[in-house]
């Protein structure tokens, strides 16, 4: 697999911009332009298998920390270990810095098999739980709030 960084305003972002909105609800996806235009403080790689995308993630970086905002793989390609490799991709990448993510809390909801189901995979991949609660907004000023760190 390949990963090739994107630029925001290229013809590649329609095909991640539409697995963006497929793989994430309304209420967690967030105003890229405002991330990429305003504050010039993303980055979008997406992840290709003979010239196919299977996958993309968007991180945000402030200091020593690469914070995950969006990790997505295509449906079709889910559950063939490609997820853990964008992990290890970025891990090897960012080696000097710390990495964050959040995600969801475990509580009784309609997605709770689902929350279960990806802190495991998180768990797996190395990530451990910070003990700590979500912050309300990044340093960086990405807007999102981060909980779980490698």
């Amino acid at each position: 697999m390949i990963r090739k960084q994107i630029d925001f305003h290229s013809e590649e972002i329609k095909e991640i911009r539409t697995l963006y909105q497929q793989a994430f609800p309304k209420n967690e996806q967030t105003n890229l332009t405002w991330l990429f235009d305003n504050l010039h403080k993303g980055i979008i790689y997406g992840y290709y298998q003979e010239e196919k995308l299977i996958g993309f993630t968007i991180i945000c970086i402030h200091h020593q920390i690469v914070s995950i905002l969006y990790l997505a793989v295509k449906e079709e390609y889910r559950n063939c270990g490609y997820g853990s490799h964008i992990l290890e991709d970025l891990s090897k990448e960012y080696a000097s810095n710390r990495i964050m993510l959040d995600i969801e809390q475990i509580k009784e909801c309609k997605n709770k098999e689902q929350r279960i189901k990806r802190k495991q995979f998180y768990l797996r991949n190395g990530f451990q739980e910070t003990g700590g609660k979500a912050r309300p907004e990044c340093d960086a000023g990405c807007g999102k709030r981060h909980g779980a760190g490698k």
